[in-house]
């Protein structure tokens, strides 16, 4: 009985100091994520890194190569042009070499009427210093980032506008009424007030409350950069 009692006592004495000297796990810390504001210069926006890969390829050849190569791309599908001056927010940097030749990209989002993804030459983007609004519990306003239009789009939950930013991508004009109809959009004006409750800098998005306009009091999601 007592040789029982021993070595029970020592196994439970050789599991503690196990579990004493084991290292409590370490917490969980986000990978950092580069992320830029800034214009598109205007040119070609890829759809892929393949296709950016066809886009080095072009660039080092000449004449009607070059050309024949480049129109591929956009007939393909492969690529859109879009026009100059668009505000983009650009995060993953990467390197994309063919034929021998390298040059370095960035994962995209344009902003316009219709918001386009992609990847960009990071020399067709002129970073700038972010000028959006960030101060917790402030109340900021929306500004529209485009000149065509007054109204500002935002959704009245993260689902509407993550379902939102999928319809612009895919070009969706019907999936976009049909958000308006159903209440999921609103379409706010430009100048009207946002209390900032919170952000999430890599989807973009700001999330407050309408103080100010024909929506005042509802609790809505918007996009980042058009809230000053």
């Amino acid at each position: 009985m007592a040789l029982a009692v021993i070595a029970a006592t020592m196994i439970n004495a050789s599991a503690f100091a196990q579990n004493k000297r084991k290292p409590p796990p370490k917490p969980f810390v986000e990978p950092p994520v580069r992320l830029d504001w800034g214009m598109f210069k205007g040119g070609l926006v890829m759809r892929d890194e393949g296709c950016a890969r066809d886009f080095v390829r072009a660039q080092f050849l000449e004449g009607v190569e070059r050309q024949k190569l480049l129109v591929e791309i956009v007939v393909l599908g492969c690529a859109e042009k879009v026009p100059t001056d668009r505000p983009t927010k650009a995060w993953e940097r990467v390197e994309i070499s063919a034929a021998g030749h390298s040059v370095i990209f960035r994962h995209v989002a344009i902003f316009g009427m219709i918001q386009k993804f992609g990847w960009v030459p990071e020399s067709d983007l002129r970073i700038e210093p972010a000028e959006y609004c960030t101060d917790m519990g402030k109340v900021c306003h929306l500004a529209n980032g485009t000149t065509r239009t007054k109204a500002v789009p935002v959704a009245t939950s993260l689902e509407a506008y993550n379902e939102y930013q999928k319809a612009i991508a895919a070009s969706d004009t019907e999936g976009l009424q049909q958000m308006v109809m159903a209440g999921k959009i609103l379409m706010a004006s430009d100048g009207d007030g946002l209390r900032l409750l919170d952000q999430g800098r890599l989807n973009g998005w700001t999330e407050g409350t309408l103080t100010s306009g024909q929506y005042a009091g509802r609790h809505v999601w918007a996009t980042m950069l058009w809230v000053k």
